[in-house]
Formats: C-alpha cells, sequence, structure tokens
C-alpha cells in the first residue's frame, strides 16, 4: 500500500473501507496492478457484511483509487467476474474532493434511513385501523409505472453510471473502460449507429482503433496508448475516423468526415 494514502485517505475511509484497500491490495498482481477477489472472500475477510463492500467499493472507484470493469465472454456471452485494478496515485482524486465526495454520499445514506424509518412508522399506523369492508389490492404492471423514453447517448458521458460520476473519469480511466468494458465499446457502436452509420464498418474500424493502441511495447509491460504524453480517447477517435477514407466509401459518405 502506498505512504501517500495512510497518509490522508485512509482518515477519510477509515477502518472498514481501509480494510477493504488492503484487500485489494493483498490480491493485486504487482506487474499489471489488477485482481479479481469476489466481494464475499474481501467481507470474509475483514469479518464484514457484502453490502458495506459494495459501498466501498464505489467510494473507492468515485475517488479514482481502484478502477472495476467487467466484461462478457466473446464465445458464451456470460459476464465474467468483476476485475479490480488498483490506479496509480497520480490518478487519485485529490484528497479535498475525495472527502466532500465521501461525506455528500454518508450524508444522503443517513437521508434515506431517516425517510425509510419515517415510511415505516406511518405504515403501521395506518394498518392499526381495520378496514371493515376491505377491497382487493389493485397492482398497476411495471410497464405502467416505468415509461418506455427513448435513450440517448452523449458521447461524452458514454457510461452506465450517472453523468456526475463519469464527468470525473480521467482520460485514463476513459481508455481502460474502452478496452475492457465490451458494454462500453457497444456504446460508443451505438452512438455512430444514430449517426447513420453501419453498425458492422463501426465495429470494424473501432476493432482496428483498438489493436492498433493495445499493441505492446517490447518489454510486454506497457500498450502503445500508454506510451503516449496525453491520450484522450474521443480526439483520437475523431482523427483515426477523419483519416479512415476506406470507412467512409463503405458507409457511402464519400470521404466526408463522420464527426461533427
Amino acid at each position: 500500500m502506498d505512504n501517500d494514502y495512510l497518509n490522508g485517505y485512509a482518515k477519510i475511509f477509515g477502518p472498514t473501507g481501509t480494510a477493504v484497500y488492503i484487500s485489494f491490495c493483498r490480491h493485486s498482481d504487482n506487474e499489471t496492478q489488477k485482481c479479481f477477489p469476489s466481494q464475499k472472500l474481501i467481507a470474509e475477510e475483514n469479518g464484514i457484511g457484502t453490502s458495506i463492500v459494495k459501498e466501498y467499493i464505489k467510494l473507492l472507484e468515485k475517488c479514482h483509487i481502484i478502477f472495476t470493469t467487467r466484461s462478457r465472454d466473446a464465445i458464451t456471452k456470460r459476464w465474467r467476474n468483476i476485475e479490480y485494478e488498483l490506479v496509480d496515485k497520480k490518478d487519485w482524486i485529490s484528497i479535498e474532493i475525495a472527502t466532500k465526495i465521501v461525506e455528500d454520499y454518508r450524508e444522503k445514506k443517513r437521508e434515506k434511513n431517516k425517510k425509510n424509518t419515517h415510511s415505516h412508522i406511518v405504515s403501521v399506523d395506518s394498518h392499526s385501523h381495520i378496514d371493515s369492508n376491505p377491497q382487493p389490492h389493485r397492482f398497476k404492471s411495471h410497464s405502467h409505472i416505468v415509461s418506455n423514453k427513448e435513450t440517448h447517448i452523449n458521447y461524452t458521458h458514454i457510461n452506465n453510471t450517472n453523468r456526475e460520476e463519469t464527468e470525473t473519469l480521467t482520460p485514463y480511466q476513459e481508455m481502460k473502460l474502452f478496452i475492457n468494458s465490451e458494454e462500453y465499446f457497444y456504446k460508443i457502436v451505438k452512438y455512430f449507429i444514430e449517426k447513420g452509420l453501419p453498425e458492422q464498418a463501426i465495429i470494424e474500424e473501432l476493432t482496428k482503433f483498438k489493436n492498433y493502441w493495445m499493441e505492446l511495447n517490447k518489454t510486454g509491460r506497457k500498450q502503445r496508448w500508454e506510451l503516449q504524453p496525453t491520450f484522450q480517447l474521443k480526439r483520437r477517435l475523431m482523427t483515426w475516423f477523419s483519416k479512415a477514407s476506406q470507412f467512409s466509401q463503405r458507409s457511402g459518405l464519400k470521404g466526408k468526415p463522420i464527426y461533427n
């Protein structure tokens, strides 16, 4: 574990959150900094509940101290185990912002607990009076409760989390998500489909882009994109597609750029 964590972040997450982080440090590979312990195992190692483990995983990820990815098997299409990666300390969110994130989360949790307690009291009180002529309950189907709104994807916020969380992604984390998450990859594909481009051609070009930047260096420890001084996924994709004349011809755009 890095000293910088113990010198500041340990106070923010407390002994329980720090214990969860220690488990990730214990199981991570020294070179790749990756690991995939189950939440149940982490809970057993620290004598806490899995629900608490889940909470601290979310907080550690929001503060960019760990990074999680989950992808499907290419053949079986089944979800693989969640993979965790210890993020380099230079990409951690500052102590000040991390403190606010954790405090806001705990405040929301306290408010939620208060509402649940109040709701329970009202419910018990309302059922203390017996209706002499009870009527059967009528339940609305889920389809009537949840409106079926069309999903609009904004490329700058492609993620399965809320907008506030995705805005805190670093360029490093966004690229890691693009590489490791099949769901994220296909959300980008969907974005281009909504622009009127053919799905197969998009997948082929994105796969070429991905394979090019994932090529390993001579030592086999770094990928091509990791050797760049800066790497912003959106800008790199814009440059890649603007130069892909074959893609433009295949998609019927006759050499026009495919981005706005």
